[in-house]
């Protein structure tokens, strides 16, 4: 009864640190996964249907089949179920997730390790800044560790209590975090040595018998994520151009030049050494993953996670990508942490490692810390947003960017100012042009073309009027021209069918 008690503090303190400010805007740290995530949960409320994840953003259908909208169900359930909007649904359900797995964190540990460990190990994850940013934030990759880590601690009951319930409930939590995020596939390793271990006690199966089972079993865990790629690759097939764009750009990270790139260097530099874990938690997780006892899950969970992210290196610029290694690192932390403790035996190893805890917890806080800053041209996203909202019609097409066009609460087509932004713009629109000339006002004489009658854009109100960087004669009249605040509306083209 007390550990329950002592586990419920756990979950509602991580769980706590995630819900403050829960109604800040959604375009804190990487705002180009959050707005597509929240535009496919809000067409999920209208009825886009579950197989058929939409963006606001054209050339339409577009299609959002990077993952299935998992996330965003849950998100849309939240918000039916509790009087909050759906960005605050976002947030409570990317923290609840966050709190179960500092939960089966705890469970995982104190089985190897014991209960002070495991303790400890969830006060790191639930104050690592890669798990702070991105336990808040309206995408999924919060709720794909919840489950992910949930399900591998299912496996370890199992492994040690069996019970077809459990095995059964083990299968549907991680098969349910793999299809949420494929890219934990990686957890099939630990997951796969957990299972081993109780195969292993089967006298019926030999040892062909056991691995047959093992490859049934880790095997059967893709089915949910292989259907819906299936389904993917056939909406694809059937026009769904931004979507097989997005296919080509992902394809195309995994070129193995990105692994020796210095932009990679200075992302894993950045991300992984200091800001995702603090450079603390990196040393003594590592001195845990070499030195430590009872670490062999960890290793494999590390191992596993390392090769993916090699693997996508060329993204490795998007920083909620280090979540995968975040349950390795707070395990090993805690574990290198004991090393200290067996070094220097008695009250000084004790002291010295509660002084690195405090200084670990502190550089976390530290790191973590402009979480829950919003930039200052989003500081009134929702009220300027409103504003555009009530100045265009609900049956015309925007230019803006993707944040804009999400607050505005429009259809529209997407602004890019960076020329390979530009140029993939483009691109799904099937138009092929050098990264030279791909500029904004190209992009947005194009747009115009294609029947876009509104141009609007936000900006740090303390600081100047947005400009446009069109042609200025395809400007019709000017709605609102103010600090932060850009709104036109563009005339009727001669030649609708032109190519520009």
């Amino acid at each position: 009864m007390r550990e329950r008690c002592w586990l419920i503090g756990l979950f509602c303190f991580t769980l706590a640190i995630r819900l403050l400010a829960i109604d800040q805007p959604i375009v804190e740290n990487y705002v180009g996964r959050q707005i597509p995530s929240a535009m496919v949960a809000r067409n999920l409320e209208r009825g886009s249907g579950f197989l058929f994840p939409q963006l606001d953003t054209a050339p339409f259908p577009s299609l959002f089949l990077v993952e299935p909208p998992i996330y965003q169900e849950a998100v849309v359930l939240l918000a039916r179920w509790l009087p909050i909007s759906l960005e605050a649904a976002g947030r409570a359900v990317s923290g609840l997730a966050i709190g179960l797995g500092g939960v089966s964190l705890y469970l995982l540990v104190r089985r190897q390790a014991g209960a002070w460990q495991a303790s400890t190990a969830t006060l790191i994850f639930a104050a690592m800044p890669v798990t702070v940013r991105y336990g808040r934030a309206f995408q999924p990759d919060a709720l794909a560790l919840g489950l992910v880590l949930t399900g591998t601690m299912l496996w370890d009951r199992w492994r040690v209590k069996g019970g077809a319930v459990r095995a059964d409930l083990a299968w549907l939590t991680l098969a349910t975090g793999l299809a949420v995020k494929v890219l934990w596939i990686f957890a099939l390793l630990p997951a796969g040595w957990l299972i081993w271990q109780r195969l292993q006690t089967v006298p019926q199966l030999d040892v062909r018998r056991r691995i047959v089972a093992l490859v049934l079993i880790l095997g059967s865990l893709l089915i949910p994520a292989c259907f819906w790629y299936v389904h993917a690759a056939r909406c694809m097939s059937v026009g769904a151009t931004a979507s097989t764009v997005n296919a080509s750009v992902w394809l195309s990270v995994l070129e193995p030049r990105s692994w020796f790139s210095m932009e990679t260097a200075h992302w894993i530099f950045r991300f992984g050494v200091v800001r995702a874990f603090s450079t603390l938690g990196v040393v003594l997780a590592a001195w845990g993953l070499w030195k430590g006892q009872g670490v062999k899950l960890w290793r494999l969970w590390a191992l596993g996670a390392s090769g993916i992210l090699v693997l996508v290196a060329g993204k490795l610029h998007h920083e909620y990508y280090w979540l995968l290694l975040a349950p390795a690192v707070a395990a090993a932390a805690v574990e290198g942490l004991a090393c200290v403790r067996r070094l220097r035996p008695g009250y000084g190893g004790g002291l010295i490692s509660g002084f690195l805890m405090l200084t670990l917890l502190g550089t976390s806080i530290y790191h973590a810390r402009t979480t829950w800053t919003t930039p200052p041209e989003w500081v009134q996203f929702q009220e300027r947003g409103l504003k555009l909202g009530q100045a265009i019609p609900g049956d015309a097409l925007m230019i803006g960017r993707e944040a804009v066009i999400y607050a505005a609460n429009r259809r529209g087509m997407r602004m890019e100012w960076n020329p390979a932004a530009v140029k993939r713009a483009l691109g799904e629109w099937g138009v092929e042009m050098k990264q030279e000339k791909a500029t904004p006002a190209k992009l947005i004489s194009w747009y115009h073309l294609r029947g876009a009658r509104y141009f609007a854009e936000m900006a740090d109100p303390r600081g100047p009027t947005p400009e446009f960087p069109g042609d200025p004669s395809s400007v019709d009249r000017v709605i609102f021209q103010e600090p932060g605040l850009l709104l036109l509306k563009l005339t009727e083209p001669d030649h609708a069918d032109n190519e520009g």
